[in-house]
């Protein structure tokens, strides 16, 4: 019979030479802090991993993702020591959007010492994830009711509707009065300027049996031309003398032919009304046809009237 100090003996040489036959006592273990939860509300997922003691190396494989969950965070392996050796505490938090009995799957854990390597897988773990409970106890008032108070704007619109009244009022009063301050039409006639004095020349028969024959003929002529040219300048300019005539189409610009053109028939007028000219039939004619001519080209450098 074997020496219970032999076996002792054989038994301390081994664990000298194969430390490893009595180093892998480790455990796995993991837990969640709620099983039933909401949908997006937060799991605490717990790793605890107990080792006998140092000189050990630990993989955790966690997946880039989990089947209806959803990784928020993860915190490194937190290391104690206990009356057994080592304990690593490893926490996740978790969430899911999917409704229904879900189970968090089991993980891979590598743990290796001494040049061999253990897997481990973690214990899956069942989720219910749900919806919030529908509220079937009713609306309930959290303030008591308050009374309305209705106020009466009634005599609000109707000043805005005196004040606009009153405005449009003074609007059409002062438009009325502008345009009455307007200056009143100089002339009236149905006929353009350039019409009336064409019409006015072709109606002029020579009568000139007598000197007043003679004068009504060269007055009508003179008064034809200033009637025109006064309609066209919107001025009155019946009083004006024949020099002042000149000037002013000059100052209009107006060629110069033109001008020499009406100051010859003007001035035979002055004439025969001061210095008692009496000239021929065809003398009179040929002013006549000269003054129309004149008031035609005369007429592409004056604006026609706007009425």
């Amino acid at each position: 019979m074997v020496n219970r100090n032999t076996i002792i003996i054989i038994r301390t040489i081994l664990l000298c030479l194969f430390p490893s036959i009595g180093s892998y006592a480790q455990s796995v273990g993991v837990k969640a802090d709620r099983y039933h939860i909401l949908i997006g509300e937060r799991i605490q997922y717990e790793l605890q991993i107990e080792l006998p003691g140092t000189g050990y190396s630990v993989n955790f494989h966690l997946p880039d993702t989990i089947p209806n969950f959803v990784l928020i965070g993860a915190r490194h392996f937190d290391t104690t020591r206990s009356n057994k050796g080592l304990l690593l505490h490893k926490v996740m938090l978790l969430t899911s959007f999917d409704s229904g009995s879900r189970v968090i799957p089991s993980f891979d854990v590598d743990i290796a010492f001494g040049g061999k390597e253990k897997t481990i897988k973690t214990q899956p773990l069942p989720v219910e994830v749900g919806f919030a409970a529908s509220d079937t106890t009713g609306l309930k008032d959290i303030k008591p009711n308050l009374g309305v108070t209705v106020t009466n704007n009634r005599w609000i619109y109707i000043v805005a509707i005196i004040l606009a009244v009153l405005l449009i009022s003074l609007l059409v009063y002062f438009y009325i009065r502008k345009r009455r301050r307007r200056p009143p039409s100089i002339f009236q006639s149905k006929l353009p300027a350039f019409e009336e004095a064409l019409q006015t020349l072709d109606g002029l028969q020579w009568k000139g049996n007598s000197r007043a024959e003679v004068l009504a003929f060269y007055e009508v002529l003179t008064v034809c031309f200033k009637r025109y040219y006064s309609r066209q300048k919107n001025t009155k300019m019946e009083t004006k003398t024949t020099g002042d005539l000149l000037l002013m189409m000059k100052g209009d610009n107006i060629e110069t032919g033109i001008v020499s053109e009406i100051a010859a028939s003007l001035r035979e007028a002055d004439a025969v009304k001061f210095a008692k000219f009496i000239p021929s039939e065809g003398q009179a004619e040929q002013q006549k046809q000269s003054l129309k001519q004149a008031i035609r080209l005369l007429n592409l450098y004056l604006i026609p009237p706007s009425a």
